[in-house]
Order: C-alpha cells, then structure tokens, then sequence
C-alpha cells in the first residue's frame, strides 16, 4: 500500500530538529544550577540553538532515513492501520535514542545536558507521530494516484 511515508516522516523528523533544541534550553534554564540562559545572554542562547538544530540535521539524517523506510515496512507489512502510529510512535523513540546511545554510550548511566536533550528529542518524535497524518494513498480506478493528476 502506498502512502505519504515521506512527508510524514519529513515533517516529524524537521520538526524534532527544530523544536527539541528549543524545548531542551527552557528545560535546562528552568533545571536547578543550569546557566544555559539568562536573561541578559539571550543572544548567545539563540546561537546556542541555531548550533544545536544545526548538529542535529546532520546528526540525525541516517535515523531519519531509517525511519522513513521502517515506516513504510510498517504500512506495507501491518493490515490493522490502528497499529501503525503506535508501532510508529516506540520505533522513533527507540530509534532516536539509540542513536544517542551509539554516540554517546553512557548517555543512561548519567544525567547530563546530553540526556535531557534526548528526552526533549524523544518527546518531540513521539508528539509528531501522533500530530502529523499518516494518509494511504489508495489508487483510484486501479490506477495510481499520480496518474489521476
């Protein structure tokens, strides 16, 4: 079965690399002795950001591509659609935090910046499995959708 893999998992994927390192500087500036951001230094915290989506799009494209095409195994080997997203859903998570772990390998033995940033990255995946619609693409006239354009 065909289906927008793609721009779902596009669409999941850019809005991690976007939000998750936002999301990890407010968590970290509201942790106890955490001087990511202040208020007098909140240029710096803006280039703190820009420099972690940028690591983040790079660091993250192999799990991105991964993903994707998991995705599409999922639809094509999966007939209950009600099992997709969540079969999506602890995929991304597992997948984005071993990606961590294969980086970084003792990411779970203490909790450091490092590892609130992959909660903030875990937390972005799973939320934009269950925000963004994962549609079937379904032929028409048994002709694909392209064709019908």
């Amino acid at each position: 079965m065909k289906c927008n893999s793609l721009t779902y998992s596009l669409n999941i994927w850019l809005t991690s690399v976007v939000v998750a390192p936002v999301l990890f500087l407010i968590v970290t500036s509201t942790m106890k002795g955490s001087h990511l951001i202040n208020a007098v230094d909140v240029p710096e915290s803006i280039s703190i950001c820009c420099l972690l989506m940028l690591v983040q799009l790079i660091f993250s494209l192999l799990t991105w591509l991964l993903f994707m095409l998991i995705i599409k195994a999922i639809v094509n080997l999966c007939d209950y659609e009600r099992l997709w997203k969540p079969l999506i859903f602890i995929t991304g998570i597992l997948l984005t935090a071993g990606s961590f772990r294969a980086v970084f390998s003792d990411i779970f033995s203490n909790a450091d910046e490092l590892f609130y940033l992959m909660l903030c990255n875990c937390v972005c995946i799973g939320a934009g499995t269950l925000f963004y619609k994962l549609k079937s693409i379904i032929p028409v006239d048994g002709k694909s959708a392209t064709e019908n354009l």
